[in-house]
């Protein structure tokens, strides 16, 4: 199962975030598919960044100071974009504020290990840390997620086909 697909298996009405939005475009697949009731859209938006597509192909240079704009024109007011780290973003919430949370943003170890710890007390008991690129691409990604789980004793309990898959962690 592809990760679009994945995303029609889950409820709908739930809060997410999105760390690390690109050009948004899983934004739009996120919010047409599960429907949420609030969704947060968070990059630091850099003039500069190269990235692939879902996965790993295609690979482009993009200004993306344009992004946020053209995000809040495009989506209703229950999604709300804001131009910040990931940390930042992480520590203005309340402990237990989301249901989910995709991480897709700095793909260090540093990185995504900050973003996952940081997640784990913003995610409410039964909902989901999930996340892009888990593949040897990516090391610091793969190693960080499966810290993580270790040290939590948490399991991946979604992995997709897609070529940079998405994994998915249920809060226990």
């Amino acid at each position: 199962m592809n990760r679009n697909e994945w995303l029609d298996t889950l409820p709908k009405n739930l809060v997410w975030a999105e760390l690390g939005v690109f050009l948004g475009e899983y934004s739009e697949e996120i919010f047409s598919r599960t429907s949420p009731k609030k969704m947060y859209l968070v990059d630091i938006f850099p003039e500069y960044m190269i990235s692939g597509d879902k996965d790993g192909n295609n690979i482009k240079e993009v200004d993306l100071r344009d992004i946020p704009n053209i995000l809040k024109n495009k989506f209703p007011e229950n999604v709300v974009v804001i131009k910040d780290t990931t940390s930042n973003f992480l520590n203005s919430l309340e402990d237990d504020s989301l249901d989910v949370v995709y991480i897709d943003a700095d793909h260090s170890y540093e990185g995504v290990k900050s973003d996952l710890l940081l997640s784990y007390n913003k995610v409410k008991k039964g909902g989901l840390i999930c996340g892009h690129d888990y593949t040897d691409r990516f090391e610091g990604v793969v190693r960080a997620v499966n810290e993580f789980c270790s040290n939590k004793q948490l399991k991946i309990e979604f992995l997709s086909d897609d070529g940079c898959p998405t994994y998915c962690i249920k809060k226990f």
